[in-house]
């Protein structure tokens, strides 16, 4: 059956990840959210890629010794391949070829899945948060953190990569029901010091922001 290339540079209509359907070609650029190895010398490699539209997973087969390191700190990657029209791994991608990208030179925005449609409502009940630390010490700790652009970075950070909360807001939706928890135990012990649990909670991952 002769298919057609999908070009999916754009990320749009159905030529995002989502949108591609057994025995499609597939020719586009990816970023990489994570990379498992089975076996060393004619390796298989297991991608997880992603882009706005969401994940799929795609074999490389027969990866030499010399390609394994490069492909397996990738970020971004150019792929082309076909989709898996039948069998245990229907819908997955079978790639023919990999080039690792330099992220610099690539804007990610378009390979991220967009904001949660409550973040706006999120940022809002942080600000609360800071608001109601009763400490001037530990208020003026966070105030000082929070501000510029390491808050904009921890507003969009994912909190994981694969794990929980691992999509664009994760980091501030996390960490904000840590400190949700940490407030309503105070409630039920309030011999605790609940300015500074609720203080460490919203930067108990801020690294997160680099990582």
């Amino acid at each position: 059956m002769e298919t057609n290339p999908v070009d999916t540079r754009r990320h749009d209509g159905g030529r995002c990840l989502a949108g591609l359907t057994p025995g499609q070609s597939v020719r586009g650029v990816y970023a990489v959210r994570s990379v498992a190895q089975r076996g060393t010398d004619g390796a298989t490699l297991i991608f997880t890629l992603s882009d706005a539209s969401g994940t799929r997973r795609a074999a490389l087969f027969g990866v030499g010794r010399e390609r394994l390191v490069q492909y397996l700190e990738a970020q971004i990657v150019e792929v082309e391949g076909s989709v898996n029209a039948s069998g245990a791994f229907k819908g997955d991608l079978q790639l023919q070829r990999v080039k690792v990208l330099d992220p610099a030179e690539w804007a990610t925005d378009s390979l991220l899945p967009s904001l949660p449609t409550d973040h706006a409502q999120l940022c809002a009940r942080m600000d609360r948060l800071i608001e109601s630390v009763a400490d001037p010490d530990l208020k003026l700790l966070a105030q000082s953190i929070f501000t510029g652009e390491v808050r904009a970075k921890f507003e969009v950070a994912a909190a994981a990569k694969l794990m929980h909360h691992a999509e664009r807001g994760g980091l501030l939706r996390h960490s904000l029901e840590v400190a949700s928890i940490c407030d309503r135990i105070c409630d039920i012990f309030p011999t605790l010091f609940r300015d500074l649990l609720v203080v460490a909670a919203l930067l108990h991952d801020i690294g997160k922001i680099h990582e």
